[in-house]
């Protein structure tokens, strides 16, 4: 007798060994088992061939702050202007929240736009302008996840007076 386990499935195939026609009258055959134990899995048909496992998700990617100090520009106003990048590098990104911090004194807020953003595709690059009064400011930028704060500083581009 042969019998093949299949580790994956428990199942037991048991089949009829091969004899000889006639065996000699001075040996007395015994049974004998044969075990093989296998993980593959029984082919149900030749023709048919096995259905593709699903591909597992692309890796979670990094956001990533171009540049992390922005030197921003004034308007003419009082307000100086400036502009980051968000780039998703090595995979997606879920998403992002921009905190913006609370005015120093005697200053106005400070703006970002946007101040959030949703699922980014690898390679994928957001632009975020930030406005700030007279003094340097420092946002945060929160990726969702696991990811760590990023801090990205912005400053005044004052005049040089020689």
């Amino acid at each position: 007798v042969v019998v093949v386990l299949d580790t994956q499935s428990s199942m037991v195939i048991e089949t009829p060994s091969s004899r000889s026609a006639s065996p000699s009258p001075s040996v007395t055959p015994s049974p004998s088992i044969i075990v093989i134990m296998t993980s593959a899995k029984p082919s149900r048909s030749p023709s048919r061939s096995p259905s593709p496992s699903p591909s597992p998700p692309p890796p979670q990617g990094t956001l990533v702050a171009v540049p992390i100090f922005v030197v921003a520009s004034s308007d003419g106003n009082g307000m100086y202007t400036g502009t980051f990048k968000l780039n998703a590098r090595g995979g997606p990104v879920s998403g992002y929240t921009i905190v913006i911090p609370p005015p120093p004194p005697s200053n106005l807020p400070p703006t970002a736009s946007p101040t959030a953003g949703g699922r980014m595709t690898p390679n994928q690059s957001d632009a975020i302008t930030v406005t700030i009064n007279f003094s340097p400011v420092v946002f945060t930028v929160e990726p969702s996840g696991t990811q760590s704060p990023i801090l990205v500083t912005v400053s005044p581009s004052f005049p040089i007076i020689p």
